[in-house]
């Protein structure tokens, strides 16, 4: 008897999810899974751009973005053009595949529009927060626009191309959820790779450069590396002494210390790294320690002269050095606690580069 009682129930389990199984099915085919999404400004609201696979490549995220479709909304706002998208194809949005969403430049300024979209996206709790984020120059319908002439959709593209970098480390590329923190705690400085086409490809040109979510601008390669590298998140990083010769260091590791000098905080930075001669060969261990001399001072130079200009000209501490100072000296925490503009303006740099040479090949 308990054998049948138990063999009905399992049949009627099994009946009761067919209809289940039918409607999922539906609901996969009513639904649309972008893998990039861009938003610009359009002087009197936004523009948004959807770019997404067919549904049969959804488990295949590297097919030929020829195979994709891509539709754009100009609206006032973004919860506007989601609910124009949704009713205009009759598909609902899911972001479960989405992997990254472009700002154009004028968008990202506009601190109404950036905060209205933010507001939104918390609320709605739609967007991974591990989407990464970046910005594009000038307009993110330029830099996705470029997806028809890439090998994979350009939302795989932009992911590979940081997750596969030699330059970067992983965490070193924002994503929403750093953004929301960012809004919110407004206590950081917060780098947005830009985006411009080269060569027909969207690649990273510059960074933008937030500090307690007020725009500071943009930073060229050299100087966004530098503050990148002051903040553990570079894989590597190459230097170019006076002679041509190219020294790259591998698995960089910077150290604070920040102190008191002549009444004003100073962060002293220490580099450490092996490093290798990318462009020649060392005949001997004389010429070996001479350009390991070189890269050291070279190397120390570069990042005192790259951290005060970004002080005098920007107005902040590429090393973000002011996050660390409550674990480093409370009291000179509280002194700067209210004035962090303040701190940024006054702080002093000292530099240590203890990097060693170890393959010349």
């Amino acid at each position: 008897m308990k054998k049948i009682k138990r063999n009905l129930c399992a049949a009627f389990l099994l009946l009761a999810a067919l209809p289940l199984a039918g409607c999922n099915t539906r609901e996969l085919e009513d639904r649309s899974f972008p893998l990039a999404i861009g938003i610009d400004e359009t002087g009197s609201g936004s523009s948004v751009a959807f770019y997404f696979p067919q549904l049969s490549e959804i488990a295949d995220e590297k097919a030929k973005s020829d195979e994709g479709e891509s539709f754009r909304v100009v609206a006032d706002s973004y919860y506007e053009a989601w609910q124009t998208y949704e009713a205009d194809s009759e598909n609902s949005l899911d972001y479960n595949h989405l992997k990254v969403l472009v700002f154009g430049m004028d968008f990202l300024e506009n601190e109404n529009a950036l905060e209205q979209f933010l507001e939104f996206a918390v609320s709605q709790e739609n967007f991974a927060r591990n989407t990464l984020v970046f910005v594009a120059s000038p307009d993110a319908s330029d830099i996705l626009s470029l997806n028809g002439g890439l090998n994979e959709p350009v939302g795989t593209f932009l992911e590979d191309m940081v997750t596969g970098s030699t330059v970067y480390k992983t965490h070193a590329m924002p994503t929403l959820g750093d953004l929301y923190n960012e809004y919110y705690n407004r206590n950081s400085v917060l780098f947005l790779p830009v985006l411009s086409e080269n060569g027909g490809i969207p690649a990273i040109s510059e960074f933008y450069v937030f500090r307690d979510f007020k725009p500071v601008g943009t930073l060229d390669m050299q100087d966004a590396l530098v503050g990148l590298l002051a903040e553990n998140k570079l894989r590597s990083f190459s230097v170019k002494l006076s002679g041509g010769e190219i020294i790259k260091l591998d698995a960089p590791d910077c150290s604070y210390e920040i102190t008191t000098y002549r009444g004003k905080p100073q962060l002293i930075l220490t580099v450490k790294s092996e490093a290798a001669l990318m462009n020649g060969m060392c005949a001997d261990s004389e010429k070996r320690e001479e350009l390991e001399a070189q890269t050291n001072r070279k190397l120390a130079e570069v990042l005192k002269e790259t951290l005060c200009a970004a002080q005098d000209e920007k107005g902040v501490d590429l090393a973000d050095s002011f996050r660390k100072l409550g674990g480093s000296d409370q009291s000179l925490y509280d002194r700067y606690a209210g004035d962090k503009t303040h701190y940024d303006a006054v702080i002093n740099y000292e530099i240590k580069s203890e990097v060693t040479l170890v393959d010349t090949k």
